[in-house]
């Protein structure tokens, strides 16, 4: 069975309802989960939450592993599932679980399948579902059932700007333009990319290939005109990524894509639109609040931000990046940033024992 997203929430009220009810300034204190070599030391709700990741409840574990064994069942989950969850399915032994970005979980899932299992869930928002449906479907794998979690909307704030009369808007002005070419990020629905390619040619991206992705259109496209959308800070910290760019030496752009140089970078921040009213609730909140909380109290941390996080947030990475403490990029490079230091510091740490 597989259920069909319907996004239809108006961004201008039901997106500000939202952000009131969590709140959007800075917290008090940052959680922090201090971990020694013999035991976790949480401090605040969501550092115990990462606690528990690291030591789920074993009956759950056990009970999980046999009921996925018995239906070979696949499980994939996204990166923002809560850290309760994922603990317990890190300590499955099932092997046909993985927990990974939007695209990766439908390669994941399209492996299962081969290996022989007999359904795939997936956990995460329903654009998730449909990515994972039509890649199976793609690749010869229809036969296996997908699988989502209840029958209610699993909605996205992102995903449901891009299905707004506003980016309608957006989407003529872009077919009325020479050369257009749409940009659309991977976290929306199937419908709306196909709706949005019957208007003007549209390629999807993600944000770990998005730099790279609309460097080479540029490269291989005459007189091109890029319209990325619907995720406006996403699109604003690639508007700063660009204009860094324009400001280096001709090497180190090409190291980033060979077909560049200062001159054409100018050119792309020339033609690159970005659509100004899409926005993720829950990553509006990393803004001015927390990058000055962040500046002021943790000036020596790490830093890591994702490319969708508000400008304010993305700056305070982007220079902690340029001083080689810190990453801006996709949810892999982060996690892979962590995980460095994280062994360079179990390093020292076995060589001062």
């Amino acid at each position: 069975i597989f259920f069909r997203l319907s996004m239809s929430a108006p961004i201008t009220t039901e997106h500000k309802r939202r952000l009131e009810a969590q709140g959007v300034g800075a917290p008090k204190k940052f959680p922090v989960l201090a971990i020694t070599h013999d035991s976790l030391k949480p401090e605040g709700a969501f550092a115990e939450a990462q606690a528990v990741y690291l030591n789920p409840v074993q009956e759950l574990v056990k009970e999980l592993d046999a009921l996925l064994t018995e239906k070979k069942i696949g499980i994939c989950a996204h990166f923002y599932m809560g850290p309760e969850l994922q603990g317990v399915l890190s300590s499955c032994k099932w092997p046909h679980i993985f927990v990974a970005d939007s695209l990766a979980m439908a390669d994941a899932a399209i492996e299962m399948a081969k290996a022989g299992v007999e359904a795939v869930v997936v956990l995460g928002v329903d654009f998730m579902s449909e990515n994972v449906r039509a890649q199976m479907d793609f690749l010869g794998c229809e036969h296996v059932p997908v699988y989502r979690v209840r029958t209610e909307e699993i909605g996205c704030s992102l995903a449901e700007s891009a299905d707004q009369p506003a980016y309608g808007k957006y989407l003529l002005q872009a077919a009325n333009q020479a050369n257009s070419l749409h940009v659309v990020y991977i976290n929306t629905g199937l419908l709306t990319k196909a709706k949005a390619h019957a208007v003007v040619p549209t390629i999807t991206c993600t944000s770990s290939n998005v730099v790279k992705l609309v460097l080479q259109a540029y490269s291989q496209i005459p007189d091109l005109h890029v319209w990325f959308g619907p995720d406006t800070y996403m699109g604003g910290n690639l508007v700063a990524m660009f204009t860094a760019l324009s400001t280096m030496d001709d090497a180190v752009i090409k190291q980033v894509h060979p077909a560049h140089d200062q001159s054409s970078m100018k050119k792309v921040l020339e033609t690159f639109h970005a659509f100004q009213e899409g926005t993720c609730i829950v990553h509006h909140m990393f803004g001015e609040g927390v990058a000055k909380k962040i500046r002021k109290e943790y000036p020596d941390a790490y830093v890591t931000a994702h490319l969708e996080v508000p400008g304010e947030m993305f700056a305070v990475a982007l220079e902690a990046q340029h001083a080689g403490r810190g990453v801006v990029g996709a949810t892999s490079n982060i996690l892979s940033f962590i995980t460095e230091k994280a062994q360079q510091m179990i390093a020292a740490g076995a060589c001062n024992s």
